[in-house]
């Protein structure tokens, strides 16, 4: 399914801005915004793109995630100096939460609200509106996992 722009820009970057901010968490990095912000951004346009050659080049739906997923393990390895190990957790753990809330909101959300495919295609406020409980989602997990782990680690001390 084509992304029209603004949707990547109101609903795809706020939601890859919480997957890096989940990213983070899961990886045991402290949150630093002035890094996950624009990795957030950027991410959000590779995969945008990403999606894009795909479709052009006709590869099946959901090849994209897989590449979604090594451009996440990627970026934290090489650019948040994330150990290997929490890179490839944190990318894998992250997409698949990504992936459950979406499957879990949008099942609720569009027979609530009886929404159609036509209205998702047309409708650029709906279509970014029923993407933001997921982000909110994602943020949500982001943040007890942190203070999860900052708990743990003042335990330890």
């Amino acid at each position: 399914m084509k992304i029209p722009l603004i949707a990547l820009i109101l609903q795809g970057i706020p939601e890859n801005i919480a997957l890096f901010t989940l990213s983070y968490a899961i990886a045991g990095l402290n949150f630093n915004w002035k890094r996950i912000v624009p990795l957030g951004i950027i991410m959000a346009f590779c995969s945008y793109l990403i999606r894009y050659l795909l479709q052009l080049l006709s590869f099946p739906f959901g090849i994209h995630t897989v590449l979604v997923i090594v451009l996440l393990f990627l970026i934290l390895l090489l650019f948040c100096k994330a150990s290997y190990s929490s890179a490839i957790i944190a990318s894998l753990i992250s997409t698949l939460i990504v992936i459950i809330g979406e499957t879990l909101f949008l099942s609720i959300l569009i027979p609530m609200f009886q929404i159609t495919s036509e209205i998702l295609n047309t409708n650029m406020v709906v279509r970014v509106l029923i993407g933001y409980p997921q982000v909110l989602l994602l943020f949500l997990v982001a943040f007890i996992v942190y203070k999860v782990r900052k708990r743990k680690s003042l335990q330890v001390l």
